[in-house]
């Protein structure tokens, strides 16, 4: 067996400063081709998760968004986030009658400041309840494991 280079060292600092913006459909007539180890495959797997390799492996390079690979998605899980939905939903009509509300100054009895901390506060749940959402769908997946949910 040869003392190859691992890809990585070839390709270290290559992309640094560069950020090519592609658009997402594009004519590739070209094929490229290379060898890796057994040890160096795994790693690209468990990497790219669900992902294409292509796709995986021109997001990387190029420095691009990574996909969200298409997933089966349980049917608990789809009721999970069709409920984590209407909560967001929940929160945007609570937040709009806030700032409806301190628009036209037609709260009594509550200060102003107060109504801002309860307006940051509605932000931070919804903030909350979209990246749940989304670490559900990176779960199913199979970017994120279980183990991912109970370090978090």
């Amino acid at each position: 067996m040869t003392n190859r280079q691992p890809l990585e060292e070839i390709l270290q600092g290559v992309f640094e400063d560069t950020h090519l913006e592609l658009p997402g459909k594009v004519e590739r007539p070209n094929k490229l081709s290379f060898v890796v180890s057994d040890e160096e495959l795994e790693i690209l797997n468990t990497a790219r998760g669900g992902i294409k390799l292509s796709e995986y492996l021109r997001a990387v390079l190029f420095k691009q968004r990574l996909p969200i690979p298409h997933a089966t998605v349980p049917a608990i899980n789809r009721e999970t986030l069709v409920q984590l939905n209407r909560i967001s939903a929940l929160l945007n009509q609570q937040a709009r009658a806030l700032n409806t509300a301190k628009i036209q100054n037609s709260f009594s009895g509550i200060s102003a400041s107060y109504l801002q901390q309860c307006l940051e506060k509605l932000d931070e749940l919804a903030l909350e309840l979209k990246e749940l959402g989304r670490d559900l769908v990176l779960l199913n997946a199979g970017i994120r494991s279980e183990d991912d949910w109970e370090n978090l």
